[in-house]
């Protein structure tokens, strides 16, 4: 169902092509099935738009972190890291105050492995432009982080983050390269 849900295009695109084909068959009997297949497209789209997935509130969670990071609220972020985890509150506080994250910091891409109901690995690719606070330059940088998120109280809530190394995929120091 999550495949469905958070990535309709593929099953809409097929229902579709289907249905064109049986149109252009001009076949009484095709016509049905066109109008059926249709009808399936829209359905399809229908129901990915009422169901909101893990994997897409954990997507929407991870992207929201990053606006808090961006507007430099502390507040928002230990909102979304787990009581469990005080350090990550820290490792913040002090990224924070080591650099600003620009408007054109982005997250390029997201891989969310759900591992049971409330346990999720995510590992987050992102880049752009931050400025280094003591020395006042700006510098564009890749980041990799693995993560893993838990649900707690019907909210996703970061639980672990390790930095890695954006072309190795090794794990590094959480600040050693600024």
């Amino acid at each position: 169902m999550s495949y469905l849900t958070d990535d309709p295009w593929p099953l809409i695109i097929i229902f579709s092509g289907l249905a064109i084909a049986s149109a252009v068959i001009r076949h009484p009997r095709f016509r049905q099935a066109s109008a059926v297949l249709v009808l399936a497209a829209v359905g399809v789209y229908a129901l990915s738009e009422l169901i909101v997935s893990s994997t897409e509130i954990i997507r929407l969670t991870t992207e929201e972190m990053l606006q808090e990071f961006k507007d430099e609220n502390l507040d928002g972020i230990a909102a979304m890291i787990s009581e469990e985890s005080p350090k990550l509150i820290d490792t913040a506080r002090r990224g924070l105050d080591l650099v600003a994250i620009d408007d054109d910091f982005h997250i390029r891409h997201i891989e969310v492995e759900l591992i049971s109901d409330t346990k999720a690995q995510v590992r987050i690719r992102a880049n752009g432009n931050v400025t280094h606070r003591s020395r006042m330059m700006n510098q564009r940088i890749s980041e990799l982080w693995d993560t893993t998120w838990t649900r707690q109280e019907d909210q996703w809530k970061l639980t672990k983050a390790t930095r890695l190394n954006p072309i190795s995929a090794k794990p590094m120091g959480t600040f050693d390269s600024y």
